[in-house]
């Protein structure tokens, strides 16, 4: 059976904007869209309280185009490589490349340079932009994809015009670079027929496939528009639905969220810190741009464990494994449809025609859908780890592990917890002149400094999400089938066995 959102119906936003037309331009006549009062800040600075208005934004963004228009020809179709954490001229920075057409190549700031190049190898990018923490890495790896790249560095106010081209390459901070376009002639403004914004990429962002090689979502300026009207729609933006204090969204309100699921218990602690504020989950991926479900107005709390409800305009199915259809409280695949689906993997027809099937596109996800709307993730077909937001392919740690001098295979799964959500957990076959010395050792010093030896081989050399906090436990052999392809379900009940976090036996 078709599961349809429960919540109002979608009234799609235009398909000839762009993203920056649309939240910047006053174009968007739809039931959703609220003139936002000059005094009421966009984005609150953590570090030193700055607010940035509306108006702020437009300007940092017209202003910032018309240098990377002017000074470095960004252009239609250009890439450029945005590699930096949360900061209030992110968005400028995104906004500003969609003002020319260009495409943003968004890429964790955390990335090591192992990690990244194969990010910018799949995307090409002509120009980066990084920030003063990752300015090394990101200068390293831009080098393996362009002779001299240009590069802009995020958080640039701290940095000395005098110190800019301390580096081989063209450096340029994002302050300096915004008060020089200040100066310069107006540009040509990107801009679509009726359609295009359904078909033009907006954004290139990465996501890990089974195999553990990287994948990048091709995601259009349709579908980052469509999932802000179907969040507005869904949380009944612009309704007078009950008083003005009760409402979710009100003028001047600060919001947060987080990227990974929380637990039933932790949900109970923070209402027990800040009892008066609305708390729920929802539930997306990089291929569904955002929102998938959402939990709805009608609770101030979200169903504990829950993932929501559909937003507007979203269809699932729930596919068992013989192909049929499931109908309520029965497990099975989660394929999902809507507005907000990506176009596909940038560059890679194979995975595209595996994943995204006639509009629909198969999450990997088995749940188990109620007869109110509630989403239950209950198990994960793909062999994807979930960590603080970010994905994890098990094979990319495993391959590494390899390289490890005493390792001689390797399983590693996702276990939960509290914080991230999930956290690797590796299981080790040990080569047998290490596993000897282990097993001759009475004191236990020598499996510690095995132990401790495999951890950092995994620190040095990757991002911190990918570390096996999780643990690491020695077995005599790693479950596989007869094709040779690991038992990841065995390893995962062998993990509940010792409780995930406690001290593990040392053998399968």
């Amino acid at each position: 059976m078709l599961f349809k959102s429960l919540a109002r119906p979608l009234v799609p936003p235009p398909d000839d904007l762009t993203v920056p037309q649309f939240i910047f331009d006053d174009v968007l006549q739809h039931s959703t869209y609220t003139k936002r009062p000059a005094n009421i800040p966009c984005l609150i600075d953590e570090d030193n309280g700055r607010e940035v208005t509306l108006d702020d934004l437009r300007h940092r963004t017209d202003d910032l185009a018309r240098t990377l228009r002017t000074v470095h020809g960004i252009g239609r179709g250009d890439v450029v490589a945005l590699i930096a954490p949360n900061h209030v001229d992110y968005p400028v920075c995104v906004w500003a490349v969609h003002r020319l057409g260009g495409i943003v190549a968004a890429m964790s700031p955390g990335l090591t340079r192992e990690e990244m190049i194969p990010l910018l190898r799949i995307s090409k990018p002509t120009f980066f932009i990084g920030h003063l923490d990752n300015f090394d890495t990101v200068c390293s790896s831009a080098r393996t994809v362009a002779k001299s790249p240009p590069i802009l560095v995020l958080d640039g106010e701290h940095v000395q015009p005098a110190q800019e081209n301390a580096s081989t390459l063209t450096a340029l901070s994002i302050h300096h670079a915004i008060q020089h376009g200040a100066y310069l002639p107006a540009f040509d403004e990107f801009k679509l027929r009726g359609g295009e914004a359904k078909t033009t990429i907006a954004f290139l962002c990465f996501s890990s496939g089974t195999t553990g090689q990287p994948k990048a979502v091709a995601i259009s300026h349709f579908n980052v528009m469509c999932n802000v009207i179907q969040t507005a729609t869904f949380n009944w933006v612009n309704e007078e639905y009950c008083p003005l204090a009760d409402r979710r969204f009100r003028p001047g309100d600060v919001c947060t969220g987080a990227a990974a699921p929380i637990s039933a218990e932790l949900t109970t602690e923070l209402l027990n810190v800040m009892p008066d504020i609305h708390l729920g989950q929802g539930y997306g991926m990089t291929e569904s741009c955002a929102a998938v479900s959402m939990f709805p107005i009608s609770q101030k709390v979200g169903t504990l464990g829950s993932g929501g409800q559909l937003v507007s305009g979203t269809v699932a199915r729930v596919v068992k494994t013989d192909g049929s259809m499931a109908g309520f409280d029965e497990r099975g695949e989660l394929w999902v449809k809507g507005g907000q689906i990506a176009l596909g993997y940038y560059g890679d027809e194979v995975a595209t025609k595996e994943s995204f099937i006639d509009s629909w596109y198969r999450t990997g996800d088995e749940i188990i859908m109620r007869e109110n709307g509630d989403i239950f993730i209950t198990d994960r077909i793909k062999e994807l780890i979930k960590s603080k937001g970010f994905q994890v392919a098990p094979a990319e740690l495993e391959g590494h592990l390899l390289t490890h001098p005493d390792v001689a295979d390797a399983g590693v799964i996702g276990i939960p917890d509290d914080y991230a959500g999930e956290v690797p957990l590796a299981f080790i076959a040990l080569r047998p002149a290490t596993a000897a010395n282990i097993a001759a050792d009475q004191s236990g010093a020598a499996e510690k400094a095995v132990r401790k030896s495999i951890f950092k081989h995994v620190s040095q050399a990757k991002s911190s999400y990918k570390w096996l906090t999780g643990g690491i436990v020695f077995v005599e052999a790693i479950p596989k089938s007869t094709s040779g392809k690991i038992l990841r379900r065995v390893l995962r009940e062998h993990a509940k066995s010792f409780g995930c976090h406690g001290d593990p036996p040392a053998k399968l």
